[in-house]
């Protein structure tokens, strides 16, 4: 297999390009992809909206419905009683989506290049609902994060559309020179540095849709830098034809 060399630029065109073939091929599995989950919790979410907004419903008739029932007659005022609360209900879950927005949303740097800014954020996400991690277990849910369910699928589904509008935007020759650089160097790259080496008004287009890219590594301390993990350079080295 040809090394890749970094002075001779013939096979540096040569890895861009295949590395480029290789990326046109897989950036639409992952957009198909984040598609095919948001399809799978939009009607998830407006399901666990209505549930939620029933049950709750149900509990406020069951703890006022008697008073309410004593101040109502008739078949008319039974109806309303059941509309007031199922309506309280849904109410209060849709009150839980700017809530559970704010309550999750993560501080950010901005870095500010040429052609435009990328967003890289500063902290991690509280693990998601019901998904066991090392960060959490089951006793560290309570009744808040059931009632905010609804919120949490629709916050996953805007995520998973948003990975997909950015997918879909970036230049697929333009992130794979990104790959094809950050795979050789074998370390972190600003960047600011991957501005300076690659000049291209485009690049935060790419950059903003690898943030969504399986194995691509982001770190924000003095700066921010990305880097691949093992597997992903390893792929792009494949792909790109040089030794890893």
């Amino acid at each position: 297999m040809p090394d890749y060399n970094l002075k001779d630029w013939q096979a540096v065109e040569r890895a861009e390009r295949n590395v480029s073939s290789w990326l046109r091929e897989r950036i639409g599995g992952e957009i198909r992809g984040h598609l095919a989950a948001a399809a799978v919790l939009v009607p998830l979410a407006l399901v666990a909206t209505l549930g939620t907004a029933v049950g709750l419903g149900f509990l406020a008739v069951a703890f006022l419905g008697r008073p309410l029932r004593q101040a109502t007659r008739g078949v008319e005022g039974m109806e309303l009683l059941w509309l007031g609360c199922m309506a309280l209900g849904l109410l209060v879950v849709l009150a839980g989506f700017p809530f559970q927005y704010l309550r999750w949303r993560r501080s950010q740097t901005a870095v500010s290049m040429h052609g435009g800014g990328v967003e890289v954020d500063d902290d991690r996400h509280r693990p998601v609902f019901l998904v066991p991690t090392a960060d959490a277990r089951e006793s560290d849910w309570d009744f808040t994060d059931i009632l905010l369910f609804p919120a949490t699928l629709a916050g996953m589904a805007a995520q998973h559309l948003v990975a997909a509008r950015q997918l879909a935007g970036c230049d697929p020759t333009l992130t794979a020179r990104v790959l094809t650089l950050l795979a050789h160097e074998g370390r972190r790259v600003s960047l600011h540095d991957l501005e300076m080496r690659l000049g291209d008004a485009g690049l935060p287009r790419s950059l903003r849709a690898l943030r969504h890219w399986p194995g691509v590594l982001w770190f924000v301390r003095d700066q921010v830098t990305l880097g691949l993990n093992d597997d992903l350079q390893h792929e792009i080295a494949r792909q790109g034809g040089w030794r890893s």
